[in-house]
């Protein structure tokens, strides 16, 4: 084993262990950057070719999500989520094929035919997938902000803005339009896959079944960004060309899901000891160069809140949008 990666005693018995069983070659072991949920990943080589090593804590999983296991196995199944060969909610193992990632950039097709691939690889989940733990979006999100007022991050009436343009949007939302379907609920670029010939969805921790908007917005905030791509996003999705209908519940999908970020980084932060005053967002270059040069080092409270509220101001822009405007207008 490289005892460059200095893994803790107690992870490394349990990495040796899965290298005996999986048959996998000794000094083939590499970290594998990224994910924000603190698992250890670790990529290594087998005669079968090439597998990621994934050892979480399952008493943290079972608090995130105790369904998660069981929504990566019917992911996998679809063909969703890479091949599986060990998932072990009891220890935190799991082992899937390797997917050496390639950027968006080297897609043949350009941002329409990614977008209406990632339409498609949605419409798949969602078709042969069938996850069991059925959630309202718009509830969670309201215990969310229930949840995140009462930790007191901001000076009363601060937040206010988003209490009000959260009731709007749950109360013009077609709720009832369609029955809950499995749904990753966090497709960022961290958690979409390229190898070169298709996508992957990787790290299922806050799967459930929910609305089948809900992922379709997610990827508009950082992959799906130009409306042009987004109408062929859907027509992926639909196999048809979206209607005016399905056009306004993503438009009203998509400040919700922004919300759903902001909130959650709220709830994951420490409130500083006074309620903040300031809920201004800085520029996202900004805040980017401050991350870079240590002024907001990576993962502190600090970097979590000013990244909370650069979100959050998103879902204001998104909420000032003519075409949610309109339809918030003819709901009312």
């Amino acid at each position: 084993m490289d005892i460059s990666l200095k893994l803790p005693e107690v992870q490394r018995a349990r990495v040796e262990a899965a290298l005996v069983r999986f048959d996998g070659a000794p000094g083939s072991l590499a970290p594998v950057p990224g994910g924000a949920t603190g698992a250890l990943a670790l990529r290594f080589t087998t005669p079968g070719g090439e597998r990621l090593l994934r050892l979480s804590d399952p008493a943290v999983d079972r608090m995130r999500n105790p369904d998660q296991h069981a929504c990566i196995v019917a992911a996998a199944k679809a063909g969703i989520a890479p091949a599986l060969y060990a998932c072990e909610p009891e220890t935190g193992v799991l082992v899937m094929d390797f997917v050496a990632q390639r950027p968006l950039s080297d897609h043949p097709g350009g941002a329409r035919a990614v977008a209406r691939e990632l339409g498609r690889l949605f419409r798949t989940l969602q078709a042969e997938a069938s996850f069991s733990n059925a959630v309202n979006f718009g509830e969670r999100l309201a215990g969310l902000m229930e949840l995140v007022l009462g930790k007191q991050h901001f000076a009363e009436g601060l937040m206010a803005p988003f209490v009000a343009g959260l009731q709007r949007l749950r109360a013009a939302y077609p709720w009832s339009a369609s029955a809950p379907v499995a749904a990753h609920c966090d497709p960022n670029p961290r958690n979409l896959l390229y190898d070169g010939n298709r996508f992957w969805l990787v790290d299922w921790e806050t799967a459930c079944a929910t609305d089948p908007m809900v992922d379709l917005a997610i990827l508009t905030h950082e992959t799906v960004r130009d409306p042009n791509a987004e109408g062929a996003m859907l027509e992926g999705w639909l196999g048809r060309p979206a209607g005016q209908d399905e056009r306004d519940r993503l438009a009203l999908m998509k400040p919700m899901t922004r919300l759903f970020y902001g909130l959650l980084m709220l709830m994951v932060t420490p409130p500083p000891e006074t309620p903040s005053g300031d809920l201004a967002a800085l520029d996202p270059a900004d805040f980017g160069a401050r991350v870079a040069d240590g002024r907001l080092p990576m993962g502190s409270p600090a970097m979590m809140t000013e990244l909370a509220k650069i979100t959050l101001a998103g879902f204001l822009a998104d909420m000032e949008s003519p075409q949610v405007q309109a339809i918030l207008g003819r709901a009312s």
